[in-house]
């Protein structure tokens, strides 16, 4: 009797599959093809400051991709320090929503993402009008803009998501955006 030869299945597509067999036996299948299929998050970003392109899917089946984080956190980085520091995943989420109305074919233009406290006491000092606790420093929020969308467009389509804190910077040219309680907008 030969042995039983397994293919190398990812942890991620082992997932997929028994979730998709498990909804046919738990429902039936003709549920199961009324079910939503599984939706995949992609991000399509583009730092000015490192000339680092972001296009990849980051979360997939409800689960997101450790390895897209990592490179995300490092495209997120402080670029005056070098320093990195993890992203919360909802703002990657809240920026594929912002994103999507405009279209993918154009990136976001990532212009700060994490912002070390050195950066931030640095920033403060020379009165640019950054927050002591910037959200920026504990990895809750990013200043983007979209190219070939006026500015005030992508504020609005912000606020509306109705997520968190939008910032509008019309003389700086960007819009700021961050994970928190309750919407905030200034």
């Amino acid at each position: 009797m030969t042995g039983l030869i397994l293919p190398d299945v990812s942890r991620r597509s082992f997932l997929k599959t028994g979730l998709v067999v498990g909804a046919g036996l738990t429902f039936g299948v003709p549920t199961l093809l009324k079910a939503a299929p599984l939706v995949e998050r992609k991000l399509y970003l583009y730092n000015q400051h490192t000339g680092e392109w972001f296009k990849q899917v980051y979360k997939a089946a409800g689960e997101y991709d450790p390895d897209a984080l990592k490179l995300l956190s490092h495209i997120m980085r402080d670029r005056r320090t070098g320093k990195e520091h993890p992203m919360n995943p909802a703002l990657y989420d809240l920026l594929d929503k912002l994103h999507t109305p405009f279209g993918s074919h154009r990136p976001l233009e990532l212009v700060c993402g994490y912002r070390s406290e050195e950066t931030n006491k640095k920033l403060r000092s020379a009165g640019r009008g950054v927050a002591k606790n910037s959200l920026h420093m504990s990895g809750r929020a990013v200043d983007v803009r979209l190219q070939g969308v006026k500015l005030s467009k992508l504020r609005d389509a912000a606020r509306s998501l109705r997520l968190g804190g939008v910032g509008f910077y019309p003389k700086s040219n960007f819009v700021h955006v961050d994970i928190r309680e309750k919407p905030y907008y200034w």
